[in-house]
């Protein structure tokens, strides 16, 4: 737990720096005036970008939302004789770590250095190192380890600095190949020219084809300072409607630090109870209350907090504090999505009451002695679901619920793609481009800060532990989602079927009263009292009827059902693929749960754009 467990954890300030580079064939061996120009020109782009660091840090903004820790430079470095060692030898410095990344055991890569000094050198940094994770390359696929292992430091980078020749790589695996891949991601990449070390480092923005006569594409080094603030500042803070003009919703992230550990509500209770009641079908339920009742009181208590807190590592998450970052938000979003579910079905439950009031009064000469009660009653009821909307849409419910359901989404996959040194791939659905950006929402600003902040995992990915990372915590959680969706298919459907067969019966019992009516009036079946009663029910019934149906578009629980059908057919096509591979490869393992990711991912985002642009509104 945190030092502030009283509210979601603030992550702290961490950089992520890569490199990439040529071996000392191309520098000049250590100790040489070329080597040394290199490693000066490392060491001063490693001071600038740490200097741009801690001047963004020293913002306000950032003050409120890192945690209270001085920021910290991380260098992911391969360790191979050259560049590599060159940035390894700068993590030193206060406020500086190393993590590595090695593309075969230990004993096997340390083959590729030729003097035992180098050995030793390498035996030192690696212990230096907070974490060191080993990947599954091979001595008879030489180049494809290295480049594995150039892709996964990409993939744990925020900057890259490349100390380059310029020289299109002669494999894949070479300098200008990985430069190319950082460039693809996104990455600011910080050149060294190894030709010129005492030049100015530059980014590089396109590498250009020499045989075309093409040079590369640069920038001046003082863009990487606007880089890492849009890095690393949080996404501007906006009200609704400024945030709908800007064409995204910028939920606050200081109302996101100041949230307490969510409390019961009655509108979670309310739609808690209202789903389980239709999906045992109204009508069964007079005559099944007690198979209900294991579903209502679990309602009315939430998880406590310290409890579930300290379940993180029982949820599968082993890796730094990703686990109380998830479990926040899942809480978070489980608090939402209650009130603006629960604040819906309770809207359209009311306004029926507001009609049955204003006809009894109207209809019953009975009830006109009390017609004053019925009035303030009606409205009463009528302020109730007008006070119900405003608080709904001006504490934006149903966009705090996305938002958090998105953060803690991203969140969980890191149970099984962390010690795979993944992460949730940036999502770029076409209809996110101009609403409701995903990679420009508070939910991927705070989960890139929490990724940051856990590093590389520490793993040796031999044969032993890609089997129990496959059976043990992929599968499982791909199974768990599976199960999942195949119960909400079934309780959807049942909700939807109760709730249509509920407005079915209410049109019937509508169409009954009003032949019955008909023959009172024209045989006089019934005593006085009967004409104004059917003249209510004939009101009503509809006026319920409707609210049943509006519900049931509302709750898109047709749409819920077919969507969950779908995603528990996918999902089972991946675990099949999963449960066939005998000896998973570090790629094709990740390669599967990153499929996964994705699709859970792209479900959540899914109703993201579409629920973000429907907020709540009075019913009709």
């Amino acid at each position: 737990m945190t030092q502030d467990s009283a509210h979601p954890p603030k992550a702290r300030l961490v950089l992520r720096v890569g490199i990439t580079g040529h071996r000392p064939n191309k520098l000049g061996e250590p100790g040489t005036a070329s080597y040394t120009a290199v490693a000066d020109a490392v060491r001063d782009a490693l001071l600038a970008i740490k200097t741009s660091l801690h001047r963004i840090a020293s913002t306000e903004a950032l003050k409120e939302v890192y945690a209270g820790k001085d920021p910290l430079l991380r260098i992911i470095s391969a360790l191979a004789e050259g560049a590599d060692r060159m940035a390894a030898d700068e993590a030193v410095a206060p406020c500086s770590e190393l993590q590595v990344i090695l593309p075969f055991a230990s004993d096997e890569y340390e083959r590729d250095f030729k003097t035992d000094a180098s050995r030793d050198e390498f035996r030192a940094l690696m212990a230096r190192a907070t974490a060191v994770m080993i990947l599954d390359g091979t001595r008879a696929a030489e180049d494809r380890a290295y480049r594995a292992a150039g892709r996964m430091m990409l993939r744990q980078s925020d900057v890259v600095i490349a100390v380059w020749d310029g020289v299109p790589a002669e494999s894949d695996a070479g300098t200008g190949a990985i430069a190319a891949d950082a460039l693809r991601l996104g990455l600011p990449v910080v050149w060294i020219n190894s030709r010129d070390p005492a030049a100015d480092a530059v980014l590089l923005e396109e590498i250009g084809d020499p045989a075309a006569g093409e040079a590369h594409r640069t920038r001046p080094w003082a863009s990487l300072a606007e880089r890492l603030r849009a890095l690393l500042l949080p996404p501007e803070e906006g009200g609704e409607e400024e945030a709908g003009n800007a064409g995204h919703w910028a939920l606050p992230w200081r109302a996101y630090f100041a949230h307490g550990w969510p409390r019961w509500s009655f509108l979670g209770w309310f739609y808690s109870q209202f789903v389980a009641l239709f999906s045992l079908q109204l009508i069964k339920f007079v005559v099944q209350f007690k198979c209900c009742w294991p579903f209502i009181v679990p309602a009315l208590r939430l998880p406590n907090q310290d409890q579930r807190l300290s379940s993180a590592k029982h949820e599968g998450f082993t890796h730094g504090r990703l686990g109380e970052h998830y479990i926040w938000a899942d809480q978070l979003a489980d608090e939402y999505g209650a009130a603006h579910r629960g604040g819906y079905v309770l809207g359209f439950s009311l306004a029926p009451v507001a009609v049955t009031l204003a006809i009894i009064g109207f209809a019953c000469p009975f009830a006109h002695a009390h017609e004053r009660y019925l009035v303030i009653l009606e409205l009463l009821v009528i302020v109730g679901i007008i006070v119900l909307v405003v608080c709904a849409n001006r504490r934006r419910w149903h966009a705090r619920w996305l938002e958090y359901r998105f953060l803690a989404e991203q969140l969980r996959q890191m149970r099984m793609l962390a010690p795979l040194g993944l992460a949730p791939r940036s999502m770029h659905a076409p209809a996110h481009h101009a609403f409701a950006a995903p990679e420009a929402s508070l939910a991927s600003w705070q989960f890139r800060a929490a990724v940051r902040e856990a590093g590389l995992a520490a793993e040796n990915l031999d044969h032993d532990r890609r089997w129990r990372l496959k059976t043990q915590v992929v599968l499982p959680l791909i199974r768990d989602q599976v199960t999942y969706h195949r119960l909400v298919k079934k309780r959807h459907e049942q909700v939807a079927e109760g709730l249509h067969v509920t407005h079915i019966v209410l049109f019937v019992a509508t169409f009954i009263v009003v032949l019955i009516h008909l023959a009172h009036e024209q045989w006089h079946l019934f005593p006085f009292w009967f004409p104004p009663v059917a003249s209510v029910l004939a009101a009503v019934l509809p006026a319920f009827g409707a609210s049943f149906a509006a519900r049931a578009t509302q709750g898109e629980f047709h749409r819920l059902a077919e969507r969950s059908e779908a995603m528990a057919e996918r999902l089972g096509a991946i675990a099949q693929q999963l449960e066939g591979l005998s000896d998973p490869s570090v790629a094709r393992l990740g390669s599967l749960a990153e499929e996964a990711a994705d699709l859970m991912l792209a479900e959540v985002l899914d109703w993201r754009v579409m629920l973000l642009a429907r907020p709540p509104e009075l019913p009709a």
